[in-house]
């Protein structure tokens, strides 16, 4: 099997091939994996049907030729840095590459995840075969910067970027129940995340969890959380790390990673940077401000 592809199944046949793989995570129990490689192969042809969607951004290299096929839509020309496809859960890839020599980043992600984080159904989104999107080609180099920094992601993160961009993927064609203006959070739906998110700080807190305190589908609670509080639940979860971060400093004489991992922050670089973006300066140096710690 080609690792152009991680799941599903279907027929491939390639010569000349060198894969080395850049970037690897997962999340969810892999209901959501991103995959980043330099492909090289002399020539691929293959046939596969993917169990999940499937999000590709060429980010560096060219291949002589391409052609793809997905139901109707096909492509044929070369694959180019900025080209950024999709294929639908199930929907079978008929392809072919001659000299390819690609650097690219893949999303894989269950539909069911899809559905229930944005409410795109799979009839709503079509195949983009080596389009043009400059907002998900930003998504998933954002992804690729926050991965190459601090090694691990946050769920939330990752959940509200996929949901972007499949929101830009269905780009309308989705069902009506995407749109739910004027929606917002209760003072009483904040007091429960608020307690859920202290309680939980020292974890990954995926954002479906957020969503189940206020009742909301995940599809319509970021939203309906940003137009409340005018931020991301995301931003949200990372003021709560912070103001924690605070309150250990002020009080405690822990080491700085202890810290970190406590606040629930994936690495003592990661809680650095977050901190010093929040207060205008780096951990150490906010400390010392409080002399006589325990």
């Amino acid at each position: 099997m080609t690792r152009l592809h991680l799941t599903g199944l279907g027929r491939s046949s390639a010569s000349g091939e060198e894969v080395e793989q850049l970037q690897w995570a997962q999340w969810l129990d892999g209901a959501i994996v991103f995959d980043r490689r330099r492909w090289k192969c002399d020539s691929l042809d293959l046939e596969w049907r993917n169990d999940a969607h499937l999000i590709v951004v060429t980010e560096a290299g060219h291949t002589r030729e391409t052609n793809v096929r997905i139901n109707s839509d096909a492509y044929r020309g070369r694959d180019r840095a900025g080209a950024v496809s999709f294929v639908p859960a199930m929907a079978t890839r008929l392809a072919s590459y001659r000299e390819a020599n690609l650097v690219f980043s893949a999303l894989w992600i269950d539909p069911s995840l899809v559905e229930n984080l944005c409410g795109a159904r799979r009839d709503a989104l079509g195949a983009v075969l080596n389009g043009r999107d400059e907002l998900v080609q930003q998504l998933m180099g954002s992804l690729t910067s926050v991965l190459a920094r601090t090694g691990q992601v946050d769920t939330a993160y990752v959940e509200h970027l996929s949901a972007l961009a499949f929101l830009r993927l269905a780009a309308g064609r989705a069902d009506a129940s995407l749109q739910h203006r004027g929606r917002t959070v209760s003072t009483r739906q904040l007091a429960k995340i608020e307690a859920f998110v202290d309680e939980n700080l020292g974890r990954d807190i995926a954002l479906s969890e957020l969503a189940t305190q206020t009742g909301m589908p995940v599809s319509s609670f970021s939203r309906a959380f940003t137009a409340t509080t005018g931020m991301t639940p995301y931003a949200y979860v990372l003021e709560r790390r912070v103001e924690r971060a605070k309150t250990s400093l002020a009080l405690r004489d822990q080491p700085l990673a202890a810290i970190a991992f406590l606040c629930g922050f994936s690495s003592q670089s990661h809680f650095t940077s977050v901190f010093r973006k929040k207060t205008g300066m780096p951990p150490g140096a906010y400390r010392s401000h409080f002399p006589g710690r325990i």
